[in-house]
């Protein structure tokens, strides 16, 4: 992630975003945790990228 930002100029945070966001969907409902008797929790990610225009949010997706 290191050489996106120093070779390209990509935003970390928005690159770190972006690999969490894969990876919890590469995840899918494989794995839970189970808090209670009937209530289970799946790894779902939901995730907004907000920055001013053209601060480097589009290319941390591609």
């Amino acid at each position: 992630m290191e050489s996106l930002q120093r070779y390209e100029g990509y935003q970390v945070d928005f690159t770190a975003a972006a690999f969490l966001t894969v990876f919890a969907a590469a995840m899918g409902n494989t794995w839970s945790a189970r808090f209670m008797t009937g209530w289970v929790s799946r790894p779902i990610i939901y995730m907004v990228l907000v920055g001013p225009p053209s601060c480097g949010k589009t290319p941390s997706l591609r």
